[in-house]
């Protein structure tokens, strides 16, 4: 199962799965996610929870990989992964496979954690752009 949302208003894509995936399943979810994306600006940040995700077989990491080469060509921003401690396996598979694509995501235990982090990013941001025109 999984769940897709994009937040213009944030931009920010919201990425959830849980439990385990078949190949039709992570086909559709790939391309459902890369549709959200379309509605977010450069610099947009993720926040995929896989805190009840389940490891996945190799064809279907593969299709998630075709996700995450989107995320990164469109220039993404900052990226936050919300774990399961207890399943540390599923955190590493999905690290790896960032890490192939060229970036690292960073893995956090909460939805409201990475929330406050992407929050306080772009709090950041914002001041340090708004320093370079002032």
């Amino acid at each position: 199962m999984y769940r897709i949302l994009s937040q213009t208003t944030k931009n920010r894509l919201y990425l959830t799965l849980q439990g385990k995936m078949d190949i039709a399943e992570a086909k559709k979810f790939v391309n459902q996610a890369t549709q959200e994306i379309k509605k977010l600006n450069p610099g947009y940040g993720v926040i995929t929870d896989i805190s009840g995700f389940e490891l996945v077989a190799e064809d279907i990491r593969q299709n998630i990989e075709e996700l995450l080469c989107t995320i990164k060509a469109t220039k993404v921003g900052h990226v936050f992964r919300v774990t399961n401690p207890g399943y540390p396996m599923v955190s590493m598979q999905w690290q790896r496979t960032s890490w192939k694509m060229g970036y690292v995501a960073e893995n956090v235990n909460s939805l409201g954690e990475a929330e406050r982090k992407l929050d306080e990013m772009e709090y950041k941001t914002a001041n340090k752009m708004a320093a370079l025109v002032a």
